[in-house]
């Protein structure tokens, strides 16, 4: 950790690699499902443009390694990372129209986080990415000893990286994705996990040790990341009625502007935008929870605050693809 006075033992190679190893690619079109096979990391996805959703996401397991590969269309997440492990997230072709916990992410920025660190993020166009993960020992011992440690506050750092270590780096992770799609078995050859976690973890320390510039989290960005959590967490205390922003202001003591700012600041849209689609996100996970004849799709709706569902089953078609009768449907 920070402030130590010797260098952490270098892990070996033989250490970081356990007795588990594989590879697997999975594709989606439902962005519930998508979100649950993530790994290292509990998040809930909501579209943020109208009609399919499509998703591909690639898993490498290198026994305390796990790189993952995901490619997704636009969408508004909010989670937090995973227990006991330290990631580090990258977009693979550099991002456009991304924000990362309240910040508009440029090509060059990795992205790294402790456990229970806040992800939230909005994306516009189709992202490509890759997450990089190891255990919360490893992870601390790799930053440190490339100079680059979390400090004791810290749950989640940016890196601006420079080119010259951040291109091996991509190029190092699109070739492991193209070797493992051509070869899938060969994940668990021996040797090959070594090999890969060792080149992986080569190419970040270069970058970690030549970073141009580090960005902690600011008190304004906590602020406002913890003020769109307390809005969530009183949304999912008042689901079986409407919310509006006045309401949201009066319990959290704060203004309706103020509430605005917020959200644009993590999500890029207003607070009453966040409110619809949430809504309307909160609505598909009930009808696919929901079974029986008494499940009925007009007194969901009214739980979320639709109260005409008219209107509400074309906005809900607009943005899902599908009619709410089919989401009911097709989980019976």
């Amino acid at each position: 950790m920070a402030g130590s006075d010797r260098p952490p033992a270098e892990p070996s190679p033989d250490s970081r690699i356990g007795p588990s190893a594989g590879s697997a690619t999975f594709r989606f079109d439902d962005f519930d499902s998508f979100a649950a096979a993530i790994s290292d990391a509990e998040v809930v996805y909501v579209p943020v443009h109208p009609g399919s959703f499509r998703a591909e996401l690639t898993q490498i397991q290198l026994g305390r390694v796990i790189l993952q590969l995901g490619r997704d269309s636009p969408h508004l997440s909010r989670g937090v990372a995973g227990v006991g492990r330290i990631g580090m997230l990258l977009s693979t072709h550099g991002p456009n129209g991304t924000i990362f916990n309240g910040r508009v992410i440029g090509p060059g920025d990795l992205m790294m986080f402790r456990p229970g660190a806040p992800l939230d993020s909005t994306t516009a166009v189709e992202d490509c990415w890759a997450h990089l993960t190891f255990t919360e020992a490893d992870g601390e011992a790799l930053t440190e000893a490339w100079g680059a440690p979390f400090r004791s506050a810290d749950r989640y750092r940016f890196l601006v990286g420079d080119p010259s270590s951040l291109g091996p780096l991509r190029q190092c992770i699109r070739r492991a994705a193209e070797f493992v799609a051509a070869q899938p078995g060969s994940v668990a050859a021996e040797g090959f996990a070594v090999s890969l976690a060792d080149s992986l973890e080569g190419h970040l320390g270069s970058l970690l040790a030549g970073a141009r510039q580090w960005d902690r989290a600011t008190r304004q960005s906590r602020r406002v990341l913890s003020l769109v959590a307390r809005v969530d967490d009183y949304l999912r205390a008042n689901l079986a009625r409407p919310i509006y922003t006045n309401e949201i202001g009066a319990a959290l003591g704060v203004s309706p502007r103020t509430l605005h700012d917020a959200f644009r600041a993590v999500h890029g849209m207003s607070l009453h935008g966040y409110l619809h689609r949430r809504r309307m996100g909160l609505v598909r996970e009930a009808l696919k929870r929901a079974s029986g004849s008494n499940a009925l799709v007009k007194t969901i709706a009214l739980a979320h605050g639709f109260w005409t569902l008219g209107r509400f089953s074309l906005a809900y078609r607009h943005m899902f693809g599908e009619s709410p009768s089919a989401t009911l449907g097709l989980q019976r």
